[in-house]
């Protein structure tokens, strides 16, 4: 089966990661350290939510400063908060 994993660049990782679990997001364990973390969206799409040092590594592009440009929009679509099978 395909998976999707959306890579973002994040400023403070552990803070990121707090946030999500706040809203009842779990993260793959065997797939974070202290550059990135997977961040399970549903069965097959994943975030890998990544420390800007990190994310620079992979692209020759500048990233986007979040205050003052949009770089992506993504919008994922539940029945419900009960409907997803990672969202507890």
């Amino acid at each position: 089966m395909p998976k999707i994993f959306v890579n973002v660049p994040v400023e403070d990782l552990d803070r990121s990661m707090a946030f999500h679990q706040s809203l009842g997001y779990s993260f793959a364990e065997q797939s974070a350290d202290a550059k990135a973390a997977c961040l399970v969206i549903a069965e097959n799409i994943y975030a890998m939510l990544q420390t800007k040092v990190f994310f620079a590594t992979l692209t020759n592009k500048a990233i986007v400063d979040a205050h003052k440009s949009a770089e992506m929009m993504l919008a994922l679509a539940l029945e419900s908060r009960e409907s997803s099978p990672t969202v507890r």
